[in-house]
């Protein structure tokens, strides 16, 4: 009796596992941050909005050299002026965006811009 209330405890466990497992993997959302628009950006936890910001100036030909250094405000971070600026152009993509206010002076995350 005992080893059957075991296995269907053990049955149960694995069974909650499972499901959580599930519910993880139905609710996650992957994006290419290329293909990202400034409403998907704006949507983000406020966590991971810098990583993008960075990974668009790193990648969107503004002559970013290895040895630049990377600004951390963290008194205004970055993301706060992209995310404004993304809720009123939510269409637009997000390189496209950190590339146009990086150009017009509105954003600079490296030193001597």
């Amino acid at each position: 009796m005992k080893k059957l209330s075991m296995w269907c405890a053990a049955a149960a466990l694995v069974g909650i596992a499972t499901a959580n497992v599930a519910y993880a993997q139905s609710t996650a959302k992957t994006i290419a941050p290329a293909k990202m628009t400034c409403a998907d950006f704006v949507t983000l936890e406020d966590v991971y909005k810098p990583a993008v910001v960075y990974w668009a100036t790193g990648v969107d030909k503004l002559g970013v050299r290895e040895t630049d250094q990377i600004t951390i405000d963290t008194g205004h971070p970055v993301a706060e002026d992209i995310t404004a600026a993304c809720r009123a152009t939510p269409k637009v993509k997000i390189v496209d965006k950190v590339k146009a206010m990086a150009k017009a002076g509105k954003l600079s995350i490296y030193k001597g811009n």
